[in-house]
């Protein structure tokens, strides 16, 4: 094997660190995941041999999709949980635009602890790892063009009004020996049939009192002998017991259907063709089904409505499952005769109308309790497939839709990175089903291990696993606590007895996160939770952005590294702007922190190396300081304010007397405050409002709101309002509330009396809602009006040592 490697200059810093977690950022293309592949070789290389004079290794290369709660459709088994997925389950996939059933390599389950995100409302409901493949379709807002479907990650779809799910598919389906009109009366009996054997005769039932006349048609049509009973006091039972070839084939469909809780449709039917499936809903909603501004289907059998909700997409329509209220032991009523009571809950099907079949994500919070899209903490097992790169049929609370899975992005990059430099021809086979690549090399023996974390088993494997060090490959998509666990795993191999390791340590590379990402903490704040970094065991290295943007513009970055490695050079970067947003450029072509994001950006103009200094600037002495604040403009003139004086339109508020109620951020008490100035002028432009029955605002887009994440509800957060608006994820919350610590003394008395400020209070609230005054001079009278006679109202009005006296409606007190 005669490969050169030379190191780009930061990899090069790295190289020649000793600290034991070593990180490298940098733009796409820059050589880091070489450069971490050449550190593991290298570090094998100076491995001190065993006896035998081999040397010996052991890397683990890490690279890191649905919660616990979200289901998969399989064949044979109907909706599975995926921790519940079998071997040889086959899941719902889509090809092109149908659906089929593939088999799984394997199931993805692993724990998790961190960011999740959600989206609830437009029948979708679903919650996934911000690196989870998601299959959406995108609209321009310029054209407003809806384009192909696409996968994009959760994260770079978030908060986006402009994106747009798929829940429908086509099918193709097993050709069967029964006509459709069989169907359609199959669906008609499993919501008004039954079926026995009464004196060792075979019977099946359908009874019906309304649509007598359908039933009979349906019979006819279907070419099936029947008999009928009239029922007492009205109605019919459809009886059918004739021997044949139709019935025995009936009969073996139907005979362990069973009961009105259990009932569940034989597999072979729900392989049927469209038609057939068609026709088997229509019968079914014919029988249990109300139609009106939507068509819904009520059953007592949660395993029969989760067959309807696959029958459903298979027949070219989208339902939803959604249990009812349990009203166990409700009265049946049959005929106009209680027949019994019901013993447990029911289950809607509910089928969805076309323009939802490919719902928008977006979520009006003012019409709707639903969350939209959301963020929130995570503590538990997630789970996917791993499968070639195509969308599954999933669901989340009854909602199912198409989505994709995370998997083969380690055997698509890392792993084809790794074989590029250390070809199996030269230094042994990658096993594929293992995931590992044993290498020989004269005398060197190094085993690499390539973990997705989610495949079964990998996070309880990572906590037994004894390695030499390890490479976390995009170190941005893995929770800090994996890392942790990782590093407690290095240093174990080679064992002590057999001279152990030469080398430990853990390898890090990623392009740039968020600057709320643990590792802009650690590589730029130098602190994690309050804890400085230890430089000797924790060192970060920042290569340059493969282009810089100067005056507005993307211009080639003279300090860019492995340009010389890249086929246009530094044009690489400048022929992939086009059709990009700006925040991606930054983040992947300029190695800037940050995310990519739909919708528009707080600070979209934000260029580091421009406006962010590379030093501490201090003041000079003897020149001013001049301090510019942009206060914007804010509310609209029907917006009003708490004053000492009661509520005043901002247009009438005095800056130089009044004092206007604000709300300390830190604590949430009212504090009444002097106004500094006060700003008014001429507006013409966009203003956001909200509206609902408890909060109305009416703002300008960059007014500054405050408001609080869930996760944090005790830290109070600024944001401009069209981020809040751009932004309506469900984790965000605008406190209503306030607390009130009194203005005046406590212990001050009011009045001649010297009430205490308790009893002034209940005194004022009582007469404010029921009293009122009379001067007839020079009878001065004060009354209380209420019919009941309260012994609590009793008790405050002797509490303020006036004399009062009662009739049939009201208190009332004089100076006479």
């Amino acid at each position: 094997m005669n490969i050169e490697y030379t190191a780009v200059p930061t990899m090069s810093q790295l190289h020649h660190s000793n600290a034991f977690y070593r990180g490298i950022m940098g733009p796409v293309r820059s050589g880091k995941s070489t450069g971490c592949s050449w550190e593991l070789w290298r570090r094998a290389n100076e491995q001190k041999p065993m006896k035998g004079g081999v040397r010996r290794t052991r890397f683990g290369i890490i690279r890191n999709c649905y919660d616990d709660q979200t289901e998969i459709l399989t064949e044979n088994r109907g909706w599975q949980l995926f921790k519940d997925l079998l071997e040889d389950d086959k899941v719902a996939a889509l090809v092109g635009d149908n659906l089929v059933y593939q088999q799984p390599n394997r199931v993805a389950r692993f724990p998790y602890k961190g960011e999740m995100i959600g989206f609830e409302g437009e029948n979708v409901d679903f919650l996934v790892t911000p690196d989870h493949k998601m299959w959406v379709s995108t609209r321009t807002t310029r054209k407003k063009i809806w384009g192909k479907y696409e996968i994009r990650t959760a994260e770079e779809i978030y908060g986006s009004q402009l994106v747009r799910l798929k829940r429908n598919s086509q099918w193709v389906g097993v050709e069967t020996d029964l006509s459709p009109d069989v169907f359609e009366w199959l669906g008609f009996w499993f919501a008004e049939g039954s079926v026995g054997e009464y004196r060792n005769q075979k019977r099946i039932t359908i009874t019906q009192v309304n649509d007598i006349d359908y039933t009979r048609d349906l019979f006819e049509r279907a070419g099936i002998a029947w008999r009928e009973w009239k029922r007492k006091p009205s109605g019919i039972n459809f009886v059918v017991d004739k021997e044949s070839e139709l019935f025995e084939r009936l009969w073996l469909l139907l005979k362990d259907a069973g009961k009105a809780r259990t009932k569940k449709i034989p597999v072979e039917l729900l392989h049927a063709p469209k038609e057939h499936l068609q026709a088997f809903l229509a019968g079914m909603i014919k029988g249990d089904g109300t139609v009106g501004k939507s068509t819904c289907v009520k059953i007592s059998s949660q395993i029969l409505a989760d067959q309807l909700q696959e029958i459903a997409v298979k027949a070219g329509f989208v339902a939803n499952v959604n249990k009812e209220k349990d009203y166990t032991g409700r009265e049946i009523v049959f005929d106009g005769i209680v027949k019994g009571h019901t013993n447990g809950p029911q289950y809607c099907v509910t089928f969805v109308k076309p323009q939802k079949y490919r719902p928008l994500l977006l979520c009006d919070k003012n019409s709707t309790r639903r969350r939209g899209w959301y963020k929130e903490q995570y503590d538990g097992e997630v789970f996917c497939v791993e499968m070639p790169p195509i969308p599954v049929y999933v669901r989340r609370k009854g909602k199912g839709f198409w989505c994709l899975r995370t998997y083969r992005e380690l055997l698509d990059t890392t792993v084809k990175t790794w074989l590029d430099w250390f070809r199996e021809e030269h230094v042994g086979r990658f096993n594929k089903h293992s995931m590992t690549h044993n290498m020989r090399w004269n005398d060197i023996d190094c085993e690499v291990l390539f973990r997705a974390l989610d495949r079964p088993g990998d996070i309880s494997k990572l906590l037994s696993m004894e390695l030499t060090g390890a490479w976390v490959n995009e170190a941005r998509e893995v929770p800090k606590g994996v890392i942790d666990t990782l590093g407690d795993r290095v240093g174990q191999f080679p064992a002590k007895k057999d001279g152990g390791c030469t080398w430990e340590g853990v390898l890090l590379d990623t392009n740039p996160p968020d600057d709320d990402h643990w590792w802009y903490e650690m590589a730029e704040e130098q602190e994690y939770d309050g804890i400085p970094v230890d430089p000797s065991a924790w060192q970060f290295f920042r290569q340059a952005g493969g282009i810089m943007e100067v005056d507005g513009k993307f211009i080639p970055n003279p300090d860019a590294e492995n340009i010389g490695n890249l086929n246009q050079g530094a044009g690489y970067y400048l022929k992939r702007l086009p059709g990009k947003k700006k925040s991606y450029i930054r983040v992947y072509y300029c190695a800037q922190y940050g995310y990519v994001q739909e919708g528009k950006p707080v600070h979209e103009e934000y260029v580091e190396h421009v406006h962010c200094a590379k030093e501490v600037i201090w003041p000079v002495q003897g020149l001013p300081i001049v301090i510019g604040i942009d206060f914007g403009l804010c509310y609209d003139g029907e917006t009003e304010v708490l004053t000492l004086d009661g509520w005043k339109y901002f247009k009438d508020v005095d800056a130089e007397k009044d004092v206007v109620a604000t709300r300390n951020p830190d604590n949430g008490v009212i504090e009444y405050n002097e106004i500094n100035f006060k700003t008014a002028q001429h507006y013409k432009g966009k203003m956001l409002e909200w509206h609902n029955s408890t909060f109305s605002v009416c703002i300008t887009p960059e007014h500054r709101v405050p408001f609080t994440f869930r996760d944090t509800p005790e830290k109070v957060e600024f944001a401009p309002a069209q981020w809040l608006a751009d932004n309506q994820s469900g984790h965000h919350y605008v406190d209503l509330c306030a607390k009130w610590d009194h203005y005046d003394d406590i212990d001050k008395t009011y009045g001649p009396l010297d009430w205490s400020a308790l009893l002034f209070a209940e005194f004022m609230g009582i007469w404010l809602s029921e009293g009122s005054v009379e001067d007839d001079s020079p009878v001065h009278r004060i009354s209380i009006h209420q019919k009941e006679n309260s012994p609590r109202i009793n008790k405050i009005l002797d509490d303020t040592g006036l004399s009062w006296h009662r009739n049939d409606n009201s208190w009332r007190a004089s100076n006479k």
